[in-house]
């Protein structure tokens, strides 16, 4: 994991009367945003299952949270999304054993099968990430071909923030624009 701090000194030389704090903070809040909107930070969690379990519990690295469930596969099969809801209808019978289909995620962190596996085999779950509220670090690949950016959102929220010596509407919205090139330079290269 990168540290965001590597990225202060490009923002520092603009924002002087800002805290290094202050600014972690700002391209935390930029790269939660990049993350959330270009599905940009790709995580793969494997485990294996045991016989009879329906619900297996997974993480995510330090410093990160779920955005959303892509993909998860059974055995290289891939597995079907269902509601948590439907998985409750009289349709889907909570005993029945066997090679599973869907996928159901009730509690963050906590996978359901359906059927309940009845023997072991690998699930490779793929996760889409974005950086917590008090993220200090990214990931490294990420902030190497997107730092630019990252930068051009911190700055956009700083100069937008209001009463400050460096508020500044009219650079934070053309900060904003390059910011929002980035986030959509990161949305097609994440498709790629």
């Amino acid at each position: 994991m990168a540290n965001f701090k590597a990225l202060t000194p490009y923002i520092a030389n603009s924002f002087p009367m800002a805290s290094d704090l202050l600014i972690i903070q700002q391209l935390a809040r930029a790269g939660r945003t990049m993350c959330s909107e270009a599905n940009c930070w790709k995580y793969e969690y494997t485990f294996n299952t045991i016989a009879s379990q329906q619900s297996y519990t997974y993480t995510v690295p330090t410093d990160s949270e779920r955005i959303r469930i892509d993909n998860v596969w059974y055995d290289e099969d891939q597995l079907e999304p269902i509601t948590w809801d439907e998985l409750l209808t009289p349709r889907y019978d909570p005993e029945k054993e066997g090679r599973p289909t869907h996928f159901s995620e009730r509690i963050p962190g906590e996978l359901t099968l359906w059927p309940t596996p009845s023997q072991v085999n690998q699930v490779k779950v793929r996760l889409s990430l974005m950086p917590t509220l008090t993220a200090t670090t990214f990931d490294d690949s990420l902030q190497a071909q997107h730092g630019q950016t990252l930068s051009n959102g911190a700055m956009a929220y700083l100069m937008l923030m209001p009463g400050k010596v460096w508020s500044d509407a009219q650079g934070g919205l053309l900060y904003n624009d390059m910011f929002t090139q980035g986030i959509n330079r990161a949305r097609t290269k994440a498709r790629d």
